[in-house]
């Protein structure tokens, strides 16, 4: 692949509907993809997503207003 080709990788395909729980969809791609060394992810997630991503040891990246609430 030349130098100024792009290669595009889908690790994991799920379809979803408003109905499915976020840490159900963000648990089912995490084990059925090969484990993240830094997951980047949107503010959308809720607190469950978090702590589904501590308990399986993965590290994040959210991005957050800071406030006195954030450290």
């Amino acid at each position: 692949m030349g130098k100024d080709e792009k290669e595009r990788l889908t690790l994991y395909s799920l379809p979803v509907t408003r109905l499915d729980a976020q840490e159900e969809i963000v648990k089912k791609f995490i084990e059925n993809s090969p484990k993240p060394s830094l997951l980047l992810m949107d503010r959308d997630f809720t607190i469950e997503v978090i702590k589904l991503l501590d308990k399986m040891s993965i590290k994040f990246i959210i991005p957050a207003v800071m406030n006195e609430r954030v450290r």
